[in-house]
Order: C-alpha cells, then sequence, then structure tokens
C-alpha cells in the first residue's frame, strides 16, 4: 500500500487481490484491501468473457483454466470444499468461479470471518449469479447472523 497500487486491478479473467484474498480465506489481507477502499463488488469476468480472451491467447487455453480453477477450489480449501468440489468436473467449477464476487466465493468456500468482513464493509448481498450449466442463481442472504449460500 506504500507505494499507491491500483487495488482493484484484475487479471485476464478478472481476478483481483481481495477475490483471491477471499478464496483463500486470508483475513487480514482482506481487512488491509478493504481498509484502504478495495470495491467489494467486482466480480471474475463471465466465462464467455474469458473463453473469448484464452481463444487468441498464446500460452493459455480454456481447459487450462478450467483446470486451473478446479485445482483452486480442492487444493488448501477445508476438507468438505474439497470432497464436494472433487466429486464435480472441471466445467462445475468454472461455472462457480465464473462471474462471482469475493462474497460469492468466500461463502462458497466457508470462509465465515472473510464473509463477516466483506459484509461490514458493505459487499452487496443482493448480487446474483447465474450458474448457467446448471440453470440455477448462487446469492446470498444474511438471515440472523446467519448467512447462506442458495444455488
Amino acid at each position: 500500500m506504500k507505494h499507491k497500487p491500483d487495488i482493484n486491478a484484475q487479471t485476464y479473467d478478472g481476478g483481483n487481490a481481495l477475490y483471491f484474498s477471499a478464496l483463500f480465506g486470508h483475513i487480514e489481507i482482506t481487512q488491509l484491501l478493504l481498509e484502504n477502499n478495495a470495491d467489494s463488488n467486482i466480480c471474475i469476468y463471465s466465462k464467455q468473457y474469458i473463453a473469448e480472451t484464452l481463444n487468441n491467447h498464446p500460452s493459455q487455453t480454456l481447459e487450462m483454466e478450467k483446470q486451473a480453477v478446479f485445482d483452486s477450489l480442492i487444493m488448501g480449501t477445508p476438507s468438505r470444499v474439497t470432497e464436494y468440489v472433487s466429486k464435480k468436473s472441471v466445467d462445475y467449477a468454472f461455472d462457480v468461479v465464473a462471474g462471482s464476487s469475493p462474497l460469492h466465493i468466500a461463502c462458497f468456500m466457508g470462509r465465515i470471518n472473510v464473509v463477516r468482513c466483506l459484509l461490514d464493509h458493505n459487499a452487496n448481498i443482493n448480487m446474483k449469479k447465474k450458474m448457467e450449466q446448471h440453470h440455477y442463481f448462487m446469492h446470498v442472504k444474511q438471515d440472523m447472523q446467519i448467512l447462506y449460500v442458495y444455488c
């Protein structure tokens, strides 16, 4: 933060520092980013946008991206997430991540402290994410301090 980086800078697939800190459960980094005005509502790009971007990429393919997403959801994650996702396909994992916000991914991963921190910093709980392949939506509901991800 000392050199004033673009705190909301995104990678080719839309990932940013806040999204990755939420994904991996780094609460201290999440807090630091939010205290320095990171936008908690920036989402990973859509499946279509990522596919089009990777269509002409010199070294990365869509299949490689899907596998990397799948691996990120099963490595270093809570055992229940690893068990659940490992029974699914790489396409399912890509559906979960594409278009998701830091709040969506923190809920999916069961990162309760990160979820609370995002909510304390005004993350949008009404943001819905269409899970195209599975024809359902993921959104977060806060009800009496219990957080749910509805799919």
